[in-house]
This record gives C-alpha cells, sequence and structure tokens, in this order.
C-alpha cells in the first residue's frame, strides 16, 4: 500500500479491515501523507492484529504520532520485529518513547 496517498481517512478503513487479523504480518503504509491522526488508528488497530513488520517512513507523524504509536505497539498481541520511521520528522522524545514501548513488547 506503499505511495498509494491513502491519507487518514484510507489508513482508518484499512485499520478497520485489520482488527482482529490473524494473518497479515507486514503492512507497508509508507508515502502516503499520514499525520499523527493515522497514529489514532493504528492505536486501535496493533494491539488486536498479527503485524510484525510495521513500514511507516516517510510520514510527517511526528512526536505525537510517536507516542500515540509506542501506545499501540506497547500493548500490540505481536512483538515488532521491525519498524521503519525515517523520514517520519520524530524527535528524540518520541524515538524513546518507542524503544521503551519496543523493550517492553519483546
Amino acid at each position: 500500500m506503499s505511495g498509494n496517498n491513502l491519507r487518514n481517512e484510507g489508513l482508518r478503513y484499512i485499520c478497520d479491515g485489520l482488527k482482529d487479523n490473524h494473518y497479515l504480518e507486514v503492512l507497508d503504509i509508507s508515502f502516503n501523507e499520514l499525520t499523527a491522526t493515522a497514529c489514532d488508528y493504528l492505536q486501535s488497530t496493533l494491539p488486536s492484529c498479527a503485524i510484525k513488520q510495521l513500514i511507516i517512513h516517510t510520514n510527517p507523524i511526528g512526536n505525537i504520532g510517536a507516542d500515540r504509536l509506542a501506545n499501540a505497539l506497547y500493548y500490540a498481541r505481536s512483538c515488532a520485529q521491525l519498524l521503519n520511521l525515517k523520514d517520519c520528522e520524530i524527535g528524540y522524545t518520541g524515538l524513546v518513547r518507542i524503544c521503551d514501548s519496543l523493550k517492553h513488547n519483546q
């Protein structure tokens, strides 16, 4: 789904379909103009699905989105094996928050 101009609203529909997903392990939503709002949808979806590789790079989610994503990763049913957040405008505090969540969910 990379580069499909999904934006936040498109991701909301995808996340609705992924709730209680037990099969899809890789989700590539890079280059889709997603913001921190999109991370709200991920926050409600990731804890109940089987995603192991989450590729979000080149979306301006910022520290607010990183915090919401960290909450999702903290409670995720499956442990993230790959998380690509390159060029997501995440600062030091957002990075620390995500790292703490990943450490908890090993």
